[in-house]
């Protein structure tokens, strides 16, 4: 356990048995013939599988056993304990204490697609997907409409369908603001901007 208290724990910026990761008391078994090593076996517990720290730590738990064992068969004058230290064979089991992942197609049964936006490659980045999601559709470019129906495997009508599914209805006044917004294209810019939607 003294060995293991050196090794710190990138995850939690303590030591491995501060930390709580050290499930069993260390096993230490004596050789039982001649020539055989000392062997020393440590359960580690770690917060998931997919820890990215793992490794390091297992290697560091196992060079911190191996240095404290050297240093105490060097203190000791008992030749059996400095075969100790020449032979020695550390196990390092490794369990963790969520439960694994599950296979790809059990991860989340009856969803068929997932989409997933990280950057704006292929015409479609996540501010054309926010946009179709929260119903402002009707705002974005042909080109944007065309490479979310292809991603989305439906047709632009459908993904048009789906989104003004609403209906709006306008009193005169409104009607005639669309009409006249509609006959004065050298305003619409002028308009968009006053009105905040470009």
């Amino acid at each position: 356990m003294d060995a293991l208290a050196t090794v710190t724990y990138a995850g939690t910026k303590k030591n491995l048995v501060e930390s709580g990761m050290v499930a069993d008391t260390p096993a230490v078994a004596a050789p039982s013939a001649e020539g055989e090593p000392w062997k020393v076996k440590v359960v580690l517990e770690f917060p998931r599988d997919t820890d990215p720290f793992l490794k390091s730590t297992v290697k560091a738990a196992e060079a911190a056993i191996r240095y404290h064992c050297k240093q105490s068969s060097e203190s000791s004058d008992n030749s059996e304990s400095s075969d100790f230290s020449d032979s020695l064979e550390v196990e390092i089991v490794t369990e963790f204490k969520s439960k694994p992942r599950p296979e790809v197609g059990q991860m989340l049964p009856g969803v068929k697609n997932i989409i997933a936006v990280s950057s704006g490659k292929g015409g479609v980045g996540k501010s054309t997907v926010r946009k179709w999601e929260s119903g402002m559709i009707a705002n974005m470019k042909r080109d944007k409409i065309e490479a979310l129906s292809d991603i989305l495997q439906i047709s632009p009508v459908a993904l048009l369908r789906s989104t003004t599914s609403a209906e709006i209805s306008l009193n005169e006044k409104e009607k005639r603001l669309i009409l006249a917004y509609r006959n004065n294209p050298g305003m619409q810019d002028a308009v968009d901007k006053l009105l905040g939607v470009s």
